[in-house]
This record gives C-alpha cells, structure tokens and sequence, in this order.
C-alpha cells in the first residue's frame, strides 16, 4: 500500500498515511478539516523517506533532502500538478529511465558487433527453417496427390465390383 503525506492547512504538522490504489486520497482529521497533500521529491528511496524529525536521515546516516512542492508551485513551472513536477523531476535525476536513455541503450546494443552477428545468425536461421518448411509442404501435397489416386483408384475397383461402369 503506498505512502501518502498531508500537511495541516494551518499548522506545520505533517502524516503520512496508507491508501490502497483504488481509495481517494484525501485525509480528514477528527474535526472534519481536510489536510493538503503534499508531494515529495527526495533523494532516497521511498522506503527511507519521513517527516518524522527523529527520521531524517538515509540508511547511511546521511540527511534527506526534502522538498515541499505544492500544486501553486508546480503550476508556477509550468506543469498542471505536483504529480506531474514530480515525475518530471524525477526523470531528469535518473536519467537511465527516461525514454531518450532507453532510445540511446537500444542504439548502443544494435551497433555492437555481437547484436549484429546475431541478428545475422536469427536470418539465417530464418531461412533454413522456411526451407524446411517449404520442403514439409510439398512432401504434404505429393503424399496428397498420391493419396488422391488412390482413392480414385479405389472408386473405381469398387464400381468395377458392384458392377458400374
């Protein structure tokens, strides 16, 4: 179940909370009153992150770098929503998971001398077994037509025993 952080809309008080996927994800507090969510870009992973004061710190010890961003903010970036300032924000930290990376790798992989020996190996392959099968169906057809003449040939064995013909 994911984490989700609010903020109180006056105080500087912060929870994190559990929704499942499929629940709204909006936090009323005992007095009905709606806390904001708060999006977060952090430089650890998520199962590290906290606004727990006694936690702000990575496994290694180090200090967490935490932003707040609020939809204000990330509209004033130009994006819709915190949401979408998150993911952009996070793409441009790992730049090993963007769409261009991904592009830049297959390029990579395709100019290697091993992709290349063996895309060459997967034609040849290719038309070895189209050979084969090519072989297959024509086998198929001449034990067809044999087969044919056979029957024909039965047809008429059996026309010259019940007399026709």
């Amino acid at each position: 179940m994911p984490l989700y952080d609010f903020k109180h809309p006056t105080k500087e008080e912060y929870i994190e909370i559990f929704f499942n996927m499929d629940e709204e994800k909006a936090y009323f507090d005992e007095d009905g009153l709606e806390w904001q969510r708060i999006f977060a870009l952090i430089n650890v992973a998520p199962t590290y992150r906290s606004f727990d004061e006694k936690k702000q710190v990575d496994k290694d010890g180090n200090p967490m770098v935490i932003k707040k961003i609020s939809n204000e903010f990330a509209a004033s970036q130009g994006f819709d929503n915190a949401f979408d300032y998150v993911e952009w924000s996070n793409s441009q930290v790992d730049e090993s998971k963007t769409p261009t990376a991904n592009r830049e790798k297959m390029r990579d992989q395709m100019s290697k001398k091993e992709t290349k020996e063996l895309i060459e190996h997967n034609k040849e392959s290719q038309k070895k077994d189209e050979k084969i099968k090519a072989k297959a169906r024509a086998e198929t057809r001449k034990q067809a037509k044999g087969n044919k003449l056979k029957i024909n040939s039965m047809k008429k064995t059996i026309d010259k025993i019940q007399g026709k013909k």
